[in-house]
């Protein structure tokens, strides 16, 4: 039987209350972190519930135009990317449990690296 997971990221406006969809219970929440992994500072929190930490500050992007320059972002949103594609991946291997993942630091469970 297939079930479905939803990943939301918990915002980037420097909120102090939940940001939706990222905080029902049923939804995974994502928040960016440094390469060091710190918080990135306007991050909204994510209410009573601990999100994913998933890379999300300063990440190199390539051009739009191969006339143009890389350039770098910051942002929630990357990091929900990057915990989808993960979680996806995981899930077509069953390595991973959504129950043994929910709560949890990417890093520190060994799916992402810095």
């Amino acid at each position: 039987m297939l079930g479905l997971e939803f990943i939301a990221s918990v915002g980037y406006a420097a909120r102090d209350s939940p940001f939706y969809p990222a905080g029902f219970a049923n939804v995974i929440a994502v928040e960016a972190v440094s390469a060091g992994g710190l918080v990135h500072a306007y991050s909204n929190l994510p209410g009573e519930k601990d999100p994913i930490r998933a890379p999300g500050v300063d990440l190199a992007m390539p051009p739009e135009r191969k006339d143009l320059p890389s350039f770098r972002v910051s942002g929630s949103s990357y990091a929900t990317a990057i915990v989808s594609g993960v979680v996806a991946a995981a899930l077509e291997r069953n390595s991973l449990a959504i129950e043994n993942l929910r709560n949890n630091d990417l890093y520190l469970n060994g799916y992402l690296s810095c």
